[in-house]
């Protein structure tokens, strides 16, 4: 299973199917997922973790620490900056 950033802000459905794979019943809210999202990519469960962080994505395309987080996720140094400027995009001041 590749990685599913990119498919999540380009609009695909992938990276959401995938969540619910993981979760059947979906989150009850954005923040329920990150919490759980945070706890995965902590503890080393990555593919967890980036699908509760796409699910968030998907909800909330300008979550900032989403975004960061799934940076945590990514397999190379090109998808974590992509990551890092959509995070930045969203967080400007």
């Amino acid at each position: 299973m590749g990685w599913n950033a990119f498919t999540t802000f380009m609009g695909s459905e992938k990276a959401v199917m995938m969540a619910t794979s993981f979760h059947p019943d979906g989150f009850n809210s954005v923040e329920e997922a990150l919490d759980m999202a945070v706890e995965a990519v902590e503890r080393g469960d990555l593919r967890n973790g980036e699908a509760a962080l796409n699910w968030v994505l998907k909800e909330d395309p300008k979550n900032t620490t989403a975004w960061i987080w799934l940076a945590c996720c990514a397999p190379d140094d090109s998808s974590r900056q992509i990551c890092y400027r959509r995070a930045s995009e969203h967080n400007l001041y």
